[in-house]
């Protein structure tokens, strides 16, 4: 029963997770974007100005830091930027 419990903690924090993100993409790209998973080439602002302002968005919406290092591979798809957001809040949680 507990297991169950965490599955369904982790689960619902997946899904605020992902409607948080999709704001923030929202937010700094200026568009909707497509449900579920999607990579940088479905969204015609993703480009490079558009991932700059996404980086800023999530650093100011999500109080994530990213690094120099992780800027070139967060441009790719929504599961990687979630990967890496769900990461970086674990390594800040207690």
């Amino acid at each position: 029963m507990i297991t169950n419990g965490l599955n369904n903690n982790s689960m619902e924090r997946t899904a605020m997770l992902d409607q948080e993100l999709r704001t923030v993409f929202t937010d700094a790209l200026g568009c909707d974007v497509p449900p579920g998973d999607f990579a940088r080439d479905q969204v015609e602002e993703w480009d490079s100005l558009g991932h700059v302002k996404l980086i800023l968005q999530l650093e100011a919406s999500l109080g994530v830091r990213v690094g120099p290092e992780a800027i070139p591979a967060l441009h790719t798809d929504f599961a990687t930027v979630r990967e890496f957001v769900t990461t970086k809040q674990a390594e800040v949680s207690p």
